[in-house]
């Protein structure tokens, strides 16, 4: 059973149900469901308004929030959208409170998240690899571009370090984290550009199994914060390393040609080291009682600690 919650950034949610209705304007009255749909970078909340349902998704953390940070994933969908590979967005907003929360409402999509990498069929690979193939001939407004691996690889390690700057010291056991990571990415960013194939085309950022909806003859993806333009075969590569637990092979439905197996193998470090960034970030807003606390589960701050120690042990691994 999912987590239900009572209070969403200080609202209760007949609270929040009125902020939402009164940004969105037009009349309109929502109804939103306690149960949280999943994922910890956000709030993501069923919403139904008119006999429609609707996607609510709002910030993990608390304010104050200069900028909005669904502004590009709105954009991003709206323009992926129309060629059906992801949920139509409908509003961006704020609510009417003291942190002026932000708040992004899209469509929702009936579908099935494979509970784990085990359970994802053949034909699921498949159907992944013609959404992501379409994806990669778009190009959606605004998104990053990194020009070659060692870009996209001091991305992440410049947003880890920029989250630490101001914030009290960390935990010995971060502190560790943290200088363990700084290795790896400098071992790893010596010879990026030369070890890594790269062909600057759409990628999607965050190909987790949870932000692949499964439907019966295609694929819609989700929360596409992070679409770049770099490597979209570093994508698989995350698929397949980002789950918790053991690193499981690549399968060969979801390749194009055999070629591609040994490049997708090439690319797992940057991929590993893309989810240890967030991972990384992660705790330390927790050390710094930065999150709003609802979407949260008591055993979050151990659980992904233990990640980043797995996925750590996998990159020293590789020497």
């Amino acid at each position: 059973m999912s987590p239900q919650v009572k209070i969403v950034h200080g609202h209760s949610l007949p609270e929040l149900e009125n902020q939402v209705s009164s940004a969105l304007g037009g009349g309109l009255d929502v109804t939103i469901d306690a149960s949280l749909l999943g994922g910890w970078s956000n709030i993501t909340l069923l919403t139904y308004s008119q006999g429609r349902t609707f996607v609510l998704k709002l910030p993990a953390t608390k304010g104050p929030f200069a900028s909005h940070p669904y502004a590009q994933e709105y954009r991003v969908m709206d323009f992926l959208s129309r060629d059906g590979l992801c949920p139509k967005p409908v509003k961006i907003g704020r609510l009417n409170d003291e942190d002026r929360t932000p708040f992004m409402v899209s469509e929702y999509v009936e579908g099935v998240v494979r509970s784990s990498l085990a359970e994802v069929t053949g034909s699921d690979l498949h159907n992944l690899r013609v959404a992501l193939s379409r994806l990669s001939a778009r190009r959606p407004p605004g998104v990053k571009s990194y020009k070659k691996p060692s870009d996209y690889l001091s991305s992440i390690a410049n947003t880890v370090k920029q989250s630490t700057m101001g914030a009290a010291s960390p935990s010995p056991n971060l502190g560790r984290l943290l200088e363990s990571f700084e290795a790896v990415v400098e071992r790893v960013g010596d010879l990026a550009d030369s070890s890594y194939i790269w062909s600057g085309k759409t990628m999607h950022g965050d190909l987790q199994r949870s932000n692949v909806i499964i439907q019966p003859n295609r694929i819609v993806l989700i929360d596409l914060g992070s679409c770049c333009i770099g490597e979209p075969l570093l994508d698989l590569a995350y698929f397949f390393s980002q789950d918790e637990g053991p690193i499981l092979s690549i399968r060969r439905e979801v390749l194009s040609s055999g070629d591609e197996l040994p490049i997708i193998e090439g690319l797992r470090p940057l991929a590993v080291i893309s989810a240890v960034g967030w991972s990384l970030q992660f705790l330390q807003r927790l050390e710094a009682d930065l999150f709003d606390g609802t979407a949260l589960a008591p055993d979050a701050g151990t659980r992904v600690s233990r990640y980043v120690e797995d996925k750590m042990q996998y990159l020293a691994s590789l020497r």
